[in-house]
C-alpha cells in the first residue's frame, strides 16, 4: 500500500469501468445456440468420436463429434484425424436436456465460417 491509495495497480481503480477504465466487457453467453459455429477443444478422443468443450461460456458446454461429423471422407477411428487439446470449430446440431451434438465437418476449420 503506498500513499497515493492506489495499492500497486499503476493508478488503475478496478471501480472505474465504464467511465474511462477498461473498456467494458460483454457477459459471457449461458449456453450455445442450436446452429451456431463456435471454438471448442478436444477433451477426449474415442474411436467413434471425440468429446469437445465449448469456449466462452459461462457455464460448461460439452458436447460429441461423431466419426461422421468430423469429416465427409470415410474413416473408421476419429483417433486419426483428432487429439486431446486441440482447438477445433464446431456446429451445434442438436441439444438435449444434457447431450449436445456436435459437427466439424459444417464449418471451415480455418476460418469457423459455416
Amino acid at each position: 500500500y503506498d500513499r497515493d491509495g492506489d495499492r500497486g495497480r499503476g493508478g488503475y481503480d478496478d471501480r472505474d469501468q465504464g467511465r474511462g477504465g477498461m473498456p467494458d466487457r460483454k457477459p459471457l453467453p449461458e449456453k450455445p445456440e442450436l446452429y451456431g459455429c463456435y471454438k471448442a477443444r478436444v477433451s477426449n478422443v474415442m474411436d467413434f468420436g471425440c468429446f469437445c468443450e465449448l469456449i466462452g461460456f459461462r457455464t460448461k458446454a460439452e458436447g460429441l463429434v461423431h466419426v461422421s461429423s468430423i469429416t465427409s471422407q470415410r474413416v473408421t477411428s476419429a483417433k486419426t484425424l483428432v487429439s486431446r487439446g486441440k482447438e477445433v470449430w464446431v456446429k451445434v446440431m442438436s441439444v438435449g436436456t444434457s447431450k449436445m451434438a456436435l459437427s466439424m465437418k459444417d464449418v471451415d476449420q480455418a476460418t469457423g465460417e459455416d
